[in-house]
């Protein structure tokens, strides 16, 4: 928790720089710089979503996590995230089905990262399969929310840990299949818990899976 806080400092001074770098290199619109500027503003993204993820989970482990608790449309907010991820990975197709808007009470920061890191992962372990499907609705009093892909599925092994802090899926070469610490899915099941809450996926191995959660709805 001490050297995540630290990091923070100067991984937010690059951002800044970086932030101005991209500014000059739009104006001289040389190509090659561009991207090397974007590459390494998506490698800063990458480390400041990392040293968030362990402090959420030195603040989890100590019982200081604090829920900021409001009444939002959650399918605005799955409307925004698929937005932004969609500017960012333009190989992927992620359809949103359509539905009727629903109210919950939740910490609507916290419930944009499970959201956030379902779609990541989806993306992130279906890198030759272009469709991702996003799908939400009411059931029984609870809203209910999954993210489905086409990419290489979970082993039946894998997925009762799947949930575990720090556990990685790894390949049959006892390699980890992609690179991470194994916190996204951890603070993923803690988020939805404290929200009263369920967290689980269904997966065919080689063929995708599908993740879901739910939430109870506020009527």
């Amino acid at each position: 928790a001490i050297a995540s806080h630290e990091l923070k400092t100067p991984i937010t001074s690059l951002q800044g720089y970086l932030e101005l770098l991209a500014v000059k290199t739009e104006k001289n619109n040389d190509p090659f710089f561009i991207n090397i500027v974007a590459r390494a503003r998506n490698q800063v993204k990458r480390m400041t979503t990392l040293i968030h993820s362990f402090l959420d989970v030195s603040r989890l482990e100590s019982g200081k996590i604090h829920l900021e608790t409001q009444t939002f449309n959650i399918g605005d907010l799955i409307t925004e995230i698929i937005t932004d991820i969609g500017e960012t990975n333009p190989d992927h197709d992620i359809i949103l089905h359509p539905t009727s808007p629903i109210t919950v009470t939740a910490d609507r920061e916290k419930i944009g990262e499970v959201i956030s890191n379902l779609l990541h992962n989806a993306v992130k372990y279906s890198p030759s399969a272009r469709k991702i499907e996003v799908f939400s609705g009411e059931s029984n009093g609870y809203f209910e929310f999954s993210v489905k892909d086409l990419g290489a599925g979970i082993k039946e092994k894998d997925i009762n840990k799947l949930f575990d802090r720090f556990y990685r899926v790894v390949s049959a070469e006892d390699k980890p299949t992609i690179p991470g610490f194994g916190l996204g899915l951890y603070l993923c099941y803690e988020i939805i818990q404290r929200h009263k809450g369920k967290i689980w996926v269904k997966s065919d191995f080689s063929k995708g899976s599908t993740f879901y959660f739910t939430l109870p709805v506020t009527h």
